[in-house]
C-alpha cells in the first residue's frame, strides 16, 4: 500500500486535482472498511463509489479486464457498506446476518484497494505523458 501511495502523491501536482480526489475517495473507502468497519457508511460513501466508478469507466488506458476487476472491487465495497449499514439502523437482524449474509461487513482486502491505487497510477502516468 505504501508505495503506490508515496509514488501517487508525487505524481499528482496541484493541477490534478481529478486524480486527488479520486486517491482521497479509494483511501476513504479503505479508512472506513478497515478502520471503522463501515459503521459510518453513508451517502458519502455512496457517492465515492459512484464517482469511483464513472472515472474507471472512462478511461481508455486502462485494459479491459483491468476495468471490469476494479469495477468488481468497487461493488463488494459498496455491497459491504450497504449490508453494514441495513445492519446498524436494525434491517438487518444479527441472526439473519449470520444465516443469510456469507460475507464481512466491511471489505479489508489490500490488495482490491491496491488494485484501485494501481490502475489510477496506469491513468496518472498515462496523462503526464500525453500533455
Amino acid at each position: 500500500m505504501e508505495p503506490c501511495n508515496e509514488k501517487l502523491a508525487n505524481l499528482i501536482t496541484e493541477g490534478d486535482h481529478v486524480f486527488g480526489d479520486v486517491l482521497k475517495q479509494i483511501q476513504s473507502l479503505r479508512m472506513e472498511a478497515q478502520t471503522h468497519e463501515n459503521k459510518h457508511w453513508n451517502d458519502d460513501f455512496e457517492a465515492y463509489c459512484d464517482n469511483i466508478t464513472e472515472f474507471i469507466k472512462k478511461q481508455k488506458v486502462l485494459s479491459g479486464t483491468t476495468i471490469h476487476e476494479c469495477l468488481d472491487i468497487i461493488k463488494a465495497i459498496r455491497k459491504s457498506g450497504q449490508t453494514a449499514q441495513r445492519v446498524a439502523t436494525g434491517q438487518i437482524s444479527e441472526k439473519a446476518l449470520l444465516a443469510d449474509y456469507d460475507m464481512d461487513l466491511a471489505y479489508r482486502n489490500d490488495e482490491g484497494y491496491d488494485k484501485l491505487c494501481n490502475a489510477l497510477l496506469v491513468i496518472i502516468e498515462d496523462y503526464q505523458q500525453t500533455t
